[in-house]
């Protein structure tokens, strides 16, 4: 969980808002809350991820689009696709 936190706290530091959901739910609930919260993107870390040091990124408003990258290119990669976002 100490990853995630530092993950997030990363994105906080370059301004992005950031909201973290452990609680009760499969991730399918999770995303779920992440969608209907109006998340541009969702960050998924888990057991696969932590083992590779990666981070996947589910795009929320391009249903199934999601790509994984190394954790050190996580807010490169984030801002790269709010970028795509706003244009």
């Amino acid at each position: 969980m100490s990853r995630g936190w530092n993950h997030a706290e990363r994105l906080r530091g370059r301004g992005f808002n950031v909201e973290m959901y452990c609680g009760e739910g499969g991730m399918k609930n999770q995303m779920k809350r992440a969608d209907k919260s109006g998340a541009l993107i969702g960050l998924l870390l888990g057991e696969n991820e932590l083992e590779s040091d990666s981070i996947t990124l589910k795009m929320m408003q391009r249903r199934g689009e999601q790509v994984t990258v190394a954790a050190g290119d996580l807010v490169t990669k984030v801002q790269e696709l709010i970028g795509e976002h706003t244009v």
